[in-house]
């Protein structure tokens, strides 16, 4: 559902419904609303920009099975946008994780 409130999709679009949805999903352990939250808190979207919660999201849907997770995690260490610190080392382990899970750009980002 918060992906249909997101986009409009049979529903008029809103994204304080969509993050709702997202985070009852979430509550629940559904992965892709984890990523999806993420997200929201790394644009500050309807939430206030806080990348330090954007990446507890990232990396908690990643452990879950998420490649998106994985890979929005990636690009945070990489850009070490505060306070969340540059790490390449970190950066190219949720990389690797992500490519693992088929996350076409990781691959490419792996080289």
């Amino acid at each position: 559902m918060g992906w249909a409130y997101q986009n409009g999709l049979g529903v008029t679009r809103s994204l304080t419904e969509a993050i709702r949805y997202y985070q009852m999903a979430a509550d629940q352990g559904e992965p892709a609303s984890m990523s999806q939250l993420g997200w929201f808190h790394a644009q500050g979207l309807i939430v206030p920009k806080n990348p330090e919660i954007a990446m507890d999201f990232y990396l908690r849907a990643g452990a879950k099975g998420s490649a998106t997770g994985w890979w929005n995690a990636g690009c945070m260490y990489e850009s070490g946008e505060s306070p969340v610190q540059k790490d390449d080392a970190k950066a190219r382990k949720a990389f690797a994780e992500a490519a693992a899970l088929g996350h076409v750009l990781a691959m490419f980002e792996l080289g």
